[in-house]
């Protein structure tokens, strides 16, 4: 029985080549033009096989990525050791808990408000310049988004004291509207 002959290895355990072993020439054209045809393989190649086939300067970018694997390793390693000791250090004090959530939620509160301020006013001045183009477009020159909000603020006030002095009279007599009871004043409903 033969002894396999001994493979040589680096410090990060990948298998090297032997000096005196040539690196293998890749295929070459025959010059007319043709190509040659590559040689045919009865059986897969092994890992071994590949290893024992690498070129120095594949070993060398295989050590250099392997180098780069161990050090991202590394790093998210202690990323999520000292993620994790910081949630330990949070969730230890429910006082520095709640000042976090505290804070957090204010943040989120001034967020929501700017946000919500700069959209609308965003959206209301478009609302303005579409209706004032329009007006003018269909020849009502006199008719204005500001007009037309004024006149929608002095009905709601209207409407606000007509709704106060109601209050007013029920306080007043100190009974509470009849059920059935018909206002005279209003419309009647369709029914």
């Amino acid at each position: 029985m033969m002894d396999a002959p001994m493979r040589s290895t680096d410090d990060a355990g990948m298998p090297t080549q032997p000096e005196d072993t040539p690196a293998p020439e890749p295929p070459q054209n025959a010059g007319d033009g043709s190509q040659s045809a590559p040689a045919k393989r009865t059986k897969a190649p092994s890992a071994a096989d590949t290893l024992e086939d690498l070129s120095v300067e594949d070993t060398d970018q295989l050590l250099h990525l392997a180098d780069r694997v161990g050090k991202l390793h590394d790093r998210i390693a202690t990323q999520t050791k000292s993620e994790v000791n910081g949630l330990f250090e949070l969730l230890g004090s429910k006082r520095r808990l709640l000042l976090v959530n505290f804070m957090a939620g204010l943040a989120r509160g001034a967020g929501f408000f700017l946000g919500v301020t700069l959209i609308g006013g965003l959206i209301i001045g478009a609302l303005a310049f579409f209706v004032d183009t329009t007006t003018r477009f269909i020849g009502m020159n006199d008719v204005t988004f500001r007009s037309i909000t004024r006149t929608l603020a002095e009905q709601a006030m209207e409407a606000k004291q007509v709704w106060q002095d109601v209050e007013d009279q029920q306080v007043g007599t100190g009974a509470p509207p009849e059920e059935g009871a018909v206002d005279k004043d209003a419309t009647p409903r369709d029914g």
